[in-house]
């Protein structure tokens, strides 16, 4: 039951029972190799598909078209051409993102497309977890640990305080 605003389905993917992460894993190996403009419904029962699906339709590329009236819970989409493409096992992550990052190569993380690539978020300025100490890091081949970054930046002057060591940042 399609109202005039709503496009029939070329495909339909059913999620009834599946939670949101799960549902996109189905919907991203559906869709794949789906021409552009081909309309998708995705039959949700998740009570967070009406925030995510919108959500990840956007991070994409895709035209989310909204809620299919009708008796069940069913959302359209449109795939775009010039849709962002995405990992088959994390679809809500972007692959040239992933694969610069999986790459350890420390002049693509730091001249990438993505302007705080290489750099600490939780602290830019000077200090130990600079973008030289965390590619520094990346060299030697560990990973910046975030928990402990983000404690040790929080906690950092209560740490000096206290006269506690910082957290090293890394795993």
């Amino acid at each position: 039951m399609n109202s005039d605003l709503t496009p029939p389905a070329d495909i339909t993917v059913d999620g009834t029972g599946l939670l949101c992460v799960t549902l996109l894993l189905r919907l991203r190996k559906r869709i794949e190799g789906t021409p552009p403009g081909a309309v998708v419904h995705v039959i949700a029962t998740d009570p967070a598909v009406p925030l995510d699906l919108p959500a990840w339709c956007h991070m994409v590329g895709h035209n989310y078209l909204g809620p299919v009236p009708g008796e069940r819970l069913v959302y359209a989409l449109r795939l775009t051409a010039d849709a962002r493409p995405t990992l088959p096992d994390t679809p809500w992550h972007p692959a040239r993102l992933r694969e610069v990052v999986s790459s350890r190569d420390t002049k693509a993380i730091t001249r990438g497309p993505y302007p705080h690539a290489g750099r600490n978020p939780l602290r830019t300025g000077g200090g130990k977890f600079t973008s030289g100490s965390v590619n520094a890091g990346i060299q030697r081949g560990r990973q910046p640990c975030v928990a402990r970054q983000d404690a040790a930046v929080t906690t950092a002057a209560r740490s000096r305080a206290a006269g506690r060591g910082r957290c090293c940042g890394w795993q």
